[in-house]
């Protein structure tokens, strides 16, 4: 261990001792844990069978240590993990009350730090800094049954939406994409609501500044304002109820200038219905470790009987530029579906999930499948349809068996043209999302991709368990560059088949 890697743990050691000892009168909204951990150690190959150069990106031989060729069909389906992370997350808080009648006060700094950067190398330094993001640092007051709490580092965690890849206007998802991705500088937010047991209103306001053209003038930072807003119910024990909508600004759109009508928007709603007894969310049915996709889910299991069910659905308008009009601008609309459920019976659970998602709504974040442009008129939109199921098994306290599917039809645009001599050259956009973008050679068409989990999960602790996995994939939407007869490079399809497997121990505490 280097000097600096040794004063970068030492440090991190000392902030969780802090944040287990000087924790003050806790809130009723903050974690109960002053610090939380999740140490996950792999050793395993998700490509067994093919050279590293078969497939983008590249799959080296079996190796100690993550790889994105583990991630399951839908990774960041309801959480923002994918349930390998090594990660520290600090929360120290305090609370006291007010100098009025009913007013409290309370404070946190919540951090999460990426622990793989404590032995990660760049270039010739020895050791890398330590990665470290705000999780929802914020200050509050409450007076009765309202509440204000602000937001001053990093406010992008407020957005529309309940499960992760329905989520719009903020970070989503395990890469935390945004549309304010480009913002210059932090998003700061800040957000009041009323408690009114059964009801809940809320409202929230967010800012960020972007770098902005202006004619004949160099470019200057602007702030772009969203909000939104919305009413969560539960007007029975066994029913639960949300909408949700809001608008959001995030710049100027690409290469339009400094005009109020073309600047980049979001807007939309979101609502939400679910009817559980005995569980809050069904158990995700991407899973890992057989604790979904979250390493920080409790490990209390459900009674046998319980059940959850339910739907969610999002529609939203994004400004953009017209492709078949250049110059003009028109509001693009995307729209998204899930209905999901899970069920313990007695050593049997099992979780499931349905989602639809328009092309326009995978990009979302990027926005536009062509960056700032909607889709061409002319172009055949594929939806996305995406089936995942999970059964688990609970032999003992010791054991548990889980196997995992998933069928996805991808979304795609697909443009058709022909040449002079009658052949195709249009383009098939494979859609996965933002930087995930596959384009297949003229006149292919997308295929269904398949992903099957095994695993077998041995529980040594509460703290600390054990797995063994296989897991297989079938996608035939893959391409890379290869060499032709001529020694030219042309795209042609990758390997349609992949092959892994995988041991690995996890602590969390």
């Amino acid at each position: 261990m280097t000097r600096r890697s040794f004063r970068a743990l030492r440090t991190t050691l000392g902030a969780v001792l802090v944040a287990g000892s000087a924790r003050a009168e806790p809130s009723a909204s903050e974690t109960p844990q002053g610090a939380r951990v999740a140490l996950v150690w792999i050793f395993g190959d998700d490509d067994a069978f093919n050279p590293p150069d078969a497939r983008v990106p590249p799959s080296p031989a079996a190796s100690i240590g993550d790889r994105p060729g583990y991630d399951p069909l839908a990774a960041g389906y309801r959480s923002r993990y994918t349930g390998r992370e090594n990660r520290l997350e600090l929360r120290l808080s305090g609370s006291a009350p007010g100098l009025v009648p009913s007013l409290s006060t309370a404070a946190e700094v919540a951090l999460g730090i990426d622990l793989v950067s404590l032995g990660a190398q760049r270039g010739s330094e020895p050791g890398a800094p330590l990665v470290a993001e705000d999780i929802g640092s914020f200050v509050e007051a409450r007076l009765s049954a309202v509440s204000v709490r602000l937001y001053p580092i990093d406010g992008d965690l407020e957005r529309v939406g309940w499960l992760e890849a329905l989520g719009w206007g903020g970070a989503s998802g395990p890469r935390r994409e945004s549309p304010y991705e480009t913002a210059k500088g932090a998003v700061r937010a800040a957000h009041l609501s009323v408690d009114l047991s059964p009801v809940e209103a809320f409202v929230g306001l967010k800012t960020a500044s972007f770098v902005e053209p202006v004619p004949n003038a160099p470019a200057v930072e602007e702030t772009s304002y969203g909000v939104l807003g919305g009413v969560v119910a539960q007007p029975s024990r066994l029913v639960k109820l949300g909408v949700a909508g809001g608008y959001f600004e995030h710049g100027m759109l690409e290469g339009a200038a400094r005009q109020g009508e073309k600047r980049a928007i979001t807007a939309g709603g979101s609502a939400r219905l679910s009817i559980q007894r005995g569980m809050d969310e069904p158990c995700s049915p991407v899973t890992f470790l057989g604790q979904g996709d979250d390493p920080f889910r409790s490990n209390d299991e459900a009674p046998s009987g319980s059940f959850a069910a339910g739907i969610e659905a999002a529609a939203l308008v994004q400004r953009l530029g017209d492709f078949d009009r250049p110059g003009e601008t028109t509001l693009s609309p995307a729209r998204a579906f899930a209905l999901f459920a899970g069920a313990r019976f007695g050593r049997f659970e099992t979780s499931g999930a349905v989602m639809l998602r328009d092309p326009e709504f995978v990009m979302r974040n990027a926005p536009g499948v062509f960056p700032g442009q909607t889709l061409p008129r002319a172009a055949q939109r594929d939806t996305e349809r995406t089936l995942l199921l999970s059964n688990g098994f609970l032999f003992s306290k010791l054991f548990r068996a889980d196997l995992a599917l998933g069928l996805r039809f991808p979304a795609a645009v697909m443009t058709a043209a022909l040449d002079r001599l009658g052949q195709p050259i249009g383009a098939t956009l494979v859609v996965g999302g933002p930087g995930d973008i596959e384009l297949l050679p003229p006149g292919s068409v997308p295929v269904p991709v398949f992903d099957a989990r095994a695993a077998l999960e041995l529980g040594l602790s509460k703290l600390l368990s054990a797995v063994a996995w296989t897991q297989y994939r079938r996608d035939y939407n893959r391409t890379r560059f290869v060499a032709d007869a001529g020694e030219m490079t042309a795209r042609g399809f990758a390997d349609p088949d992949r092959f892994g497997y995988g041991i690995a121990a996890r602590a969390v505490w």
